[in-house]
């Protein structure tokens, strides 16, 4: 029985730091300087002449910054578009992008809703699983892509 004290402990301990954490790391990831937004904003967008490198996608679902490689003279390769988890953002591609795109595909990584500066709905109910899909078609539509690899 005295034992079971100190598991239960433990376990306490180990979930209050869990919780610790996680609450440091979304306060550290809040743009509360509006410097990334602002930063963003002086960024080319990609039809307007810019597909490579660190730019805006602008979509009729919002604009996305994203990151892209590829497509310069590539327009018939095939499309790959990269998703980011939580809690990072499409810098999580970085290594992968140049060697999709020296393999031959036009590549985009761009950072989802709630990641973009540009595009941070207030709703909760606007981050369902449909809205993100929905986000993703409107990317590769946006860039040329009307079949891609995920």
């Amino acid at each position: 029985m005295k034992y079971f004290g100190y598991f239960i402990a433990g376990i306490l301990t180990l979930l209050l730091i869990g919780v610790v954490v996680f609450w440091v790391g979304a306060q550290m990831s809040l743009d509360r300087s509006y410097t990334h937004s602002k930063r963003t904003a002086e960024l080319p967008f990609f039809d307007s002449g810019f597909k490579e490198g660190l730019l805006q996608i602008s979509t009729d679902r919002g604009v996305f910054r994203a990151r892209a490689a590829g497509f310069k003279g590539q327009e018939k390769q095939p499309l790959v578009v990269l998703l980011h988890g939580f809690p990072v953002t499409s810098a999580m591609w970085l290594d992968l992008i140049p060697v999709l795109a020296e393999a031959g595909f036009r590549v985009v990584a761009f950072d989802q809703r709630g990641y973009s500066p540009q595009t941070r709905p207030a709703g909760i109910d606007e981050y369902v699983v449909s809205e993100m899909v929905n986000d993703v078609f409107a990317v590769a539509d946006a860039v040329g892509g009307e079949r891609f690899h995920l």
